[in-house]
């Protein structure tokens, strides 16, 4: 089994490693580039589709997926009712469904194989970190960019 770990930068790269070798396997040129984290549009933390072997990357409001055989573009999701940047994808535990979080505190819970909303939710703040329950399938946590 070969163990990879993909990364963004504010360069514009995702770069993904081989981690057993320690090489660099693929570089994508495909997110903003920002001089620094805290001006960046957003914080671009991607996941990976383990079922279907995906890298999953937000790129500005749509999310890119990659199958990570050939490195070619699957896919595209995008959610036409929200022109708002993406800041991370996160699949679920059971794998029939990812989250998008965007930089306005929106969140779309959709389902992986037909892109279909299954709920919405808004938040006030930004969400910066999520984790799905590994025991409740469908619950989740997640914390914001909120500084007080």
């Amino acid at each position: 089994m070969k163990f990879v770990q993909g990364t963004s930068s504010c360069d514009g790269f995702v770069r993904v490693f081989n981690i057993d070798k320690q090489t660099l396997i693929k570089q994508l040129n495909v997110i903003t580039k920002s001089n620094d984290i805290e001006t960046a549009s957003s914080l671009v933390k991607l996941d990976w589709d383990k079922t279907d072997q995906i890298l999953s990357i937000p790129v500005k409001n749509t999310i890119h997926f990659y199958e990570t055989d050939k490195w070619t573009r699957k896919k595209t999701y995008e959610n036409d009712s929200i022109d708002q940047v993406i800041n991370l994808i996160s699949y679920s535990p059971c794998r029939t469904l990812f989250i998008v979080a965007y930089v306005n505190g929106q969140l779309s819970i959709v389902n992986r194989l037909t892109f279909d909303i299954c709920m919405n939710y808004s938040s006030k703040d930004a969400v910066c970190s999520l984790s799905w329950n590994p025991t409740q399938q469908y619950k989740f946590s997640c914390s914001t960019m909120a500084v007080s």
